[in-house]
């Protein structure tokens, strides 16, 4: 770590395929960022454009979710298949609505980041028949997707 507070990884020993820099709890790639959970949140520069795949599980009473399958082995598929193309993603495990009381909208989602709509086709594309067969094995429901342009990253 430097007088600033920045410490340079060499990004073969921290298992990346780009250059790093960590710094404030953030991990900073030459082109976006990963999350390397728990220990470092990812932060977005704002000259930096990603898109957000987003993929909701709706709440729906007597469906079937795994999260401990979705979380361990589905995400780490879609991952190791697409590469390099999924800068980083998260997941989610829905706990509760707006209101006191009310159960959450998506019993689980995850948000996938990639360099662009088309970064992500060529990353997903090839894989698609493995990665939506799997679904099955930790879900009964139908996801809802939405690609977003991530505007702001902090």
């Amino acid at each position: 770590m430097d007088a600033r507070g920045v410490l340079n990884v060499a990004h073969r020993d921290a298992g990346l395929s780009r250059p790093v820099r960590v710094t404030a709890g953030r991990l900073w790639l030459k082109r976006g960022c990963r999350t390397l959970w728990p220990v470092v949140r990812p932060s977005l520069p704002e000259e930096m454009p990603v898109i957000k795949v987003s993929v909701m599980y709706p709440n729906t009473p007597g469906a079937r979710f795994d999260h401990a399958y979705y979380r361990d082995r589905h995400m780490p598929l879609v991952k190791s298949r697409m590469g390099d193309k999924c800068l980083y993603y998260t997941v989610d495990k829905g706990i509760a609505g707006g209101d006191p009381g009310a159960p959450a909208t998506y019993v689980a989602m995850c948000q996938i980041f990639c360099d662009s709509v088309e970064a992500f086709q060529s990353g997903f594309g090839p894989h698609a028949e493995e990665i939506l067969g799997d679904i099955a094995n930790y879900t009964d429901l139908a996801p809802v997707i939405q690609i977003s342009e991530v505007v702001v990253g902090h």
